[in-house]
Order: C-alpha cells, then structure tokens, then sequence
C-alpha cells in the first residue's frame, strides 16, 4: 500500500530538473532550476517492494505536484545493492557483466548499466520492468545509481589515518562508504532490523580495515532521529559522530518540515 512519508512544499517547483530516487520500497522526488539550485520541495513515498509498481507508479502521479508540468530533464536515481564500484584505471567493458554473475539466476530480469567518468565506474543492474515503466512515463530520462552520486559528491576525504564512514539511512537498510588514507575503501547497502546489527556492522569495518574506534568518525545522514535507540546504540560504541549536512540546500537547516534536516540530506546532496 502506497503511504506519502514526507509532503514538503515551501514554494514553485521549478520545471528544470526533475529527480527521482527509485529504491525496492520507496520513490523519493526532488527539483532543481536550470542552475542546479534545489527548490524546497520534497516528496518520499513508501510501498511494499513486492506491490505492482506500475500501480505504485500510478498513484504516485496522481498525488505527485512534482508530476503536474514537463521538466528539461528528468534522472532517475537507482538505489540498491547491485553495483560496484571500479576505480577507471581497472575498468573494461567486459565487467559490466562479469560484476554481476547473480544477475544471471535473478528471478527479477535485469538491465544492465554503467556510470562512469575519467575516475571511476559503477556498472550496476536495475528490475527491468520498472525500467520500461519509468522510461515510457520519461523517455528521454537519464539514469544514474545511488552509489555513483554518493562517491561523486564525497569521493574526496582528509589524508589521514582514520576511518571516514558515511551512514546513510534508509527506513530497513542503510548505505555505508568508508575512506581510509584519502582513499574510498568500499561502499554497500546493508539491511537491518535493530540498532545491534547497524553497530556490528560499522565495527566489523574498523576491523577490517584495522582502525581503532578512537581513529572513527561517522557522518550519519538520512532517516535516524538523534532521540532514537538506534542513534544512542551507535553512539555508544562509535562516540565521534558527525551529522551530514547539504551546502546545495542550505535552507535544510532553517525551517524545512518538522524533521530535523539530515533526513532530507541524502535526497539534495546525492542525487
């Protein structure tokens, strides 16, 4: 059943650029002018990732005030696990397949695609299906993946010892992206169902990459509230912890709905 989550509209939408994030169980819609400033507009819808997304897709567009006027450009912004990250100077286009080999016995059909600029590639695969429905609702919409925009807006990070992790949550899973020497070490999407496994989790990563909890510093960003057990379980056993903000959407920290302004971080700054 479909749910509107958050409904955020603080002036025009600008008929510039249109935003989609499309996740297993969410559509998230922002917009921007044709200087890529964000209007403060924001709309996040939730399904069940087993519900008829043409259906889904319909009802959105029938709530939708993003979806009232034509944009000079429409991206839609893939969120979910199956990417990889290829530093370019590893990359060939034979691994677009070879990254891949669970696509093959997916019960989903899958799309193929790539992101890729002169520093890195994300080859990653998307359900079919929507992407025919998308692609009829926007034909001359562009494609990226969550992966791609993260690391793009953040792939640089101090040249130091420590552990840099970013956290992004999400309402069952998160997105963490870890660098270590200036250097990104990894990026996945985890689900989760209690704090614990958020926390064991973030420590296995010290581990693996043999950092101590004193040299950790995690940005948290998304859907976790500062009052919330999961923020105070992660706080426990990882003290230094940042929250993520938007320089492309300063008005986030003024009076942007009745969330506090990290929620809407991942939708402005990654996409």
């Amino acid at each position: 059943m479909l749910q509107k989550t958050f409904d955020v509209h603080q002036g025009k939408i600008p008929d510039g650029f249109l935003h989609l994030e499309v996740g297993a169980a969410h559509v998230a819609l922002t917009a921007f002018d044709e200087n890529k400033i964000a209007s403060h507009n924001f709309e996040f819808y939730s399904f069940d990732a087993n519900d008829d997304f043409e259906n889904v897709l319909s009802q959105i567009y029938a709530q939708s005030s993003f979806l009232k006027h034509d944009y000079q450009q429409v991206k839609i912004v893939w969120e979910n696990a199956r990417a990889q990250y290829i530093p370019v100077s590893f990359y060939n286009d034979s691994m677009k397949d070879l990254v891949y080999p669970f696509v093959e016995n997916s019960l989903v059909q899958q799309k193929r695609l790539l992101q890729k600029n002169d520093v890195f590639a994300v080859p990653f695969s998307v359900d079919e299906e929507r992407w025919n429905l998308l692609h009829k609702t926007f034909p001359q919409a562009k494609d990226a993946h969550k992966y791609y925009e993260i690391i793009e807006q953040s792939f640089a990070s101090p040249n130091d010892n420590k552990l840099h992790l970013l956290v992004i949550f999400y309402p069952e899973h998160f997105i963490i992206k870890a660098n270590k020497n200036g250097k990104l070490q990894f990026i996945n999407a985890v689900n989760f169902s209690s704090g614990t496994d958020v926390v064991y989790y973030l420590l296995n990563a010290t581990k693996q990459l043999v950092t101590s909890i004193s040299d950790t510093l995690a940005t948290l960003s998304g859907l976790i509230d500062g009052d919330s057990t999961l923020f105070q379980e992660i706080y426990k056993y990882i003290p230094h912890i940042d929250v993520d903000s938007a320089e492309n959407a300063a008005f986030l920290k003024e009076n942007f709905g009745e969330y506090p302004s990290h929620f809407f971080v991942p939708f402005f700054k990654y996409a």
